[in-house]
């Protein structure tokens, strides 16, 4: 905070205003070097035992971390609505943080149970950090539905994955956040899958009949969440073979020696700083949320790309709205760097429809 000081005299009854000579000899500065700041949670939509990456700005605080036991960390805790993030596989008392710029640790969510909004802290030997109120808070596009942290529970396993159009067929769900003593209520592919029981960790439900077999090898709006695909090279380090990979043809990246990986994410954003040789794929459907003009923004430290499909339950041939090359990080989010443009046209899209969405990093 900076407080300007004005200094009025007051002679003979009468205020007389004393000018100061110099400005910033009469400029109060007030800093919170010593509290650290908390930007936000990557993904800031989490289920139990998943992996994120949280983003913050230890400030001065480094300088006060000496002599850590190898058990500790550079700061005490983190935790969402009161239950710790695991960070024992990723951070030690070795673990570098550089002062008064963004920094970033993974650990594992602790058991969560479902919420439309949890708190999220973080706790340092100076006290708690405090929170970027505009970074850590996430609002739909009216406004009308924000949170810091929202939990949601997550499906690991399905004991069946193929059945009768008859249905009356019996499937059990392995996951977790279904013990909240809530109601749950379940479709397969459209159809009621009527739930007999359920716990923490899954539940059952008989599947209802359905008129037409499912459709197969076919791009569709499913649940929450996006679908990511992971191109680690990083132990290979033929610069100019990279390039030249066709990363769609798993042949030529087991041949050479990549590794693919397939998971859910939650969002488009990638972790910060993670490897070389190291690309991510996301695959996705955008449900307008209203019939109205959209337009899209991309930030990357190199290369990334954006695809929309222009035609509402299409995933054929998305038109590239995006190519951004070498753009600062988010950090420094304006709208144009170096002639590169990092925000998309304008699209009409339509309220309730699905248009499939790819991102490449």
């Amino acid at each position: 905070m900076l407080f300007q000081l004005h200094i009025v005299a007051i002679k003979e009854g009468a205020p007389h205003p004393i000018e100061c000579k110099s400005w910033n000899k009469c400029r109060l500065q007030y800093h919170r070097s010593y509290t650290p700041v908390l930007h936000y949670l990557n993904p800031p939509v989490v289920y139990s035992d998943m992996l994120v990456e949280l983003n913050f700005d230890p400030k001065s605080t480094t300088s006060l971390i000496e002599d850590l036991a190898s058990d500790e960390m550079p700061f005490i805790n983190a935790k969402i609505a009161g239950s710790r993030i695991d960070f024992e596989d990723n951070v030690s008392h070795e673990t570098y943080m550089s002062h008064w710029w963004e920094n970033s640790v993974r650990g594992r969510v602790g058991d969560q149970p479902p919420s439309e909004n949890q708190p999220i802290e973080m706790l340092w030997e100076t006290g708690h950090a405090i929170k970027h109120l505009t970074r850590n808070w996430h609002c739909s596009y009216d406004m009308s539905d924000c949170y810091e942290v929202r939990t949601v529970p997550s499906i690991t396993s399905l004991s069946e994955h193929s059945g009768y159009l008859t249905g009356g067929q019996n499937l059990t769900v392995t996951g977790s956040g279904f013990g909240n003593g809530g109601v749950i209520t379940a479709t397969l592919d459209g159809v009621a899958c009527e739930v007999s029981s359920h716990g923490a960790t899954g539940f059952a439900c008989t599947v209802g009949a359905k008129d037409e077999a499912s459709l197969t090898d076919t791009p569709r709006a499913g649940e929450h969440g996006v679908r990511r695909r992971t191109i680690d090279g990083d132990n290979w380090r033929d610069v100019d073979r990279w390039y030249d990979l066709d990363l769609d043809d798993p042949a030529d990246l087991f041949d050479e020696g990549v590794t693919v990986e397939h998971a859910l994410a939650l969002q488009y954003e990638g972790w910060y700083n993670v490897e070389n040789y190291h690309t991510n794929h996301y695959y996705a459907w955008f449900v307008a949320p209203a019939t109205t003009r959209y337009r899209f923004y991309a930030v990357c430290d190199d290369d990334c790309a954006v695809k929309l499909g222009l035609t509402a339950g299409s995933a054929d041939e998305p038109t590239t709205i995006l190519d951004v090359h070498r753009s600062a990080d988010k950090r420094w989010a304006w709208a144009e760097q170096d002639g590169v443009s990092r925000v998309s046209e304008w699209y009409d899209l339509t309220e309730g429809e699905e248009y499939y969405l790819e991102g490449e990093h």
